[in-house]
């Protein structure tokens, strides 16, 4: 009796620098969408690098929180006040902080009253950013 017996191998594929790189590619893709909230802000800044200043004040501040599976974030958001050619605009601008609500009001409350650097868009008076 002749009998074919199969035993099927199971060949293991090493892992190639590619592949960690695309782990690392994928990785920073969602880094980068979960910070998405972030990007009109950066991306504001990196604009107004050009833009002409002027003084302004910090009118007043808050800080938000968003309570996530890692902990929490803390935003403190600033509202300011410049004058451009005789006429009154207002903005506001945000910074993070993890896990320490004390810190971002520290930040907020340094920061209320005090004069502050805007940068403006020359075009569009209302669009600006802090320096």
């Amino acid at each position: 009796m002749n009998v074919d017996c199969y035993f099927p191998v199971k060949y293991r594929k090493q892992v190639q620098m590619t592949d960690l790189l695309v782990v690392a590619a994928i990785g920073v893709l969602i880094g980068g969408f979960a910070s998405f909230n972030l990007w009109p802000q950066w991306f504001l800044r990196l604009r107004s690098r050009n833009w002409p200043t002027v003084s302004g004040t910090i009118e007043a501040g808050d800080v938000s929180v968003v309570r996530g599976r890692y902990g929490e974030l803390f935003t403190a958001t600033l509202s300011y006040s410049y004058r451009v050619d005789g006429q009154y605009f207002g903005g506001c601008d945000s910074k993070t902080f993890s896990n320490d609500e004390d810190d971002a009001w520290d930040y907020v409350n340094s920061q209320k009253g005090s004069g502050a650097l805007v940068a403006y868009n020359p075009h569009k008076h209302e669009m600006s950013a802090l320096r």
